[in-house]
C-alpha cells in the first residue's frame, strides 16, 4: 500500500530519455524513428544512449547486427542520416562487420537525402567488403545489382540525369548476367523507371519499361504507383501533368496489372491539383 503503480514501458521518459531498464528494444526504436520523423534529432540522439544500454545485454554478434540493421533501417523513411550514421559508427568501432543489409539500408538512408556521393560511398565499401567474401558468383551479381539500384534511386531523387544512366548503364550489364528472373534484376529495373520519372524523362521510363516486359523482366504495380507519384505530387497548377497520369495507365496498366486504391487516389490528387486556381 502506498506505492505507485508501475509506469507502462513505452510511457517514461526523462528530457527526452526512455528509462532503458523499464523499455524494450522495440519501444527504443520506435521513439528514434518518431522523434526523428518530426525533427527532434537531440532526442533521437538521446535515445542512442538508451540503445546502446539494451544492446550490451545481447552476447551474440549476429543479434547485434541484427539490431543496429534494424535501428539502421528506422531511419530511411525519418530521413534521419546523422542518427543512421552514428549507428554505423557504433557498429564499427564493436568490431562488428556490416552485412549487405547494413550496407543497402545506409544507402537508402543516403538515398532519401538525395545525397548522391555519401551513397557512393557506402557501395564502395560495400563492394571492397563483397569482392572478399566468401559469398558465391551469383550472390555477388545480386548484392551488386540491388546496391547500384540503391544508387539510382539516390541519382534520380537528385534529378541527375547523367547518373542515372551511368548506373543503367553499369547494372544493365551485371543485370544480363544473373537473368531476367532474378529478382535482383527486377528490382533494379524498377529503380531505373521511377528514376527516369523524377528526372522527368517518362519517355526513358516507358522505354526502359518496355525493354524490361521484352526481356520478360517483372514490374509490378508499385514500380507504376512510385511513377505516378513522381509526377502527380509535382507543386504548381502547370506542373501537374494529369494528362500524363492517365495516358501512363492507359498505356502500361489497363488490361496488364490490377489497379490499387493507392494508384487512384494519386490520380485523384493529381485531378484536384489541375483544378487549382
Amino acid at each position: 500500500a502506498g506505492q505507485q503503480a508501475a509506469t507502462p514501458a513505452s510511457a517514461p521518459r526523462r528530457q527526452g530519455r526512455l528509462v532503458a531498464s523499464q523499455a524494450t528494444l522495440e519501444d527504443v526504436l520506435a521513439g528514434m524513428h518518431d522523434q526523428a520523423m518530426v525533427g527532434n534529432v537531440e532526442i533521437a540522439n538521446n535515445l542512442l544512449c538508451d540503445r546502446q544500454i539494451l544492446f550490451a545485454e545481447m552476447n551474440e554478434t549476429d543479434d547485434r547486427l541484427a539490431m543496429y540493421n534494424l535501428a539502421i533501417s528506422t531511419c530511411i523513411e525519418a530521413k534521419a542520416a546523422r542518427i543512421a550514421e552514428q549507428l554505423f559508427e557504433g557498429l564499427q568501432s564493436e568490431g562488428i562487420p556490416p552485412s549487405a543489409a547494413t550496407y543497402i539500408n545506409m544507402m537508402k538512408v543516403e538515398a532519401v537525402q538525395m545525397d548522391l556521393e555519401a551513397a557512393e560511398h557506402y557501395f564502395a565499401s560495400f563492394m571492397e567488403q563483397l569482392l572478399n567474401s566468401e559469398a558465391s558468383e551469383e550472390e555477388r551479381l545480386s548484392q551488386t545489382i540491388l546496391g547500384m539500384a540503391v544508387l539510382l534511386d539516390a541519382a534520380g531523387r537528385a534529378g541527375n540525369e547523367t547518373g542515372v544512366r551511368h548506373y543503367f548503364r553499369e547494372g544493365d550489364t551485371i543485370s544480363r548476367k544473373l537473368g531476367p528472373r532474378a529478382n535482383a534484376t527486377a528490382s533494379f529495373y524498377s529503380s531505373a523507371i521511377v528514376a527516369f520519372a523524377n528526372c522527368r524523362r517518362l519517355d526513358l521510363s516507358e522505354e526502359w519499361l518496355a525493354l524490361a516486359e521484352k526481356r520478360g523482366i517483372l514490374v509490378d504495380i508499385g514500380t507504376h504507383i512510385s511513377v505516378l507519384k513522381t509526377m502527380a505530387w509535382r507543386k504548381g497548377r502547370d506542373e501537374v501533368p494529369l494528362d500524363d497520369c492517365e495516358t501512363w495507365v492507359e498505356r502500361n496498366i489497363e488490361g496488364r496489372l490490377d489497379p490499387t486504391a493507392e494508384l487512384f487516389r494519386i490520380l485523384i490528387r493529381a485531378a484536384m491539383a489541375q483544378k487549382l486556381p
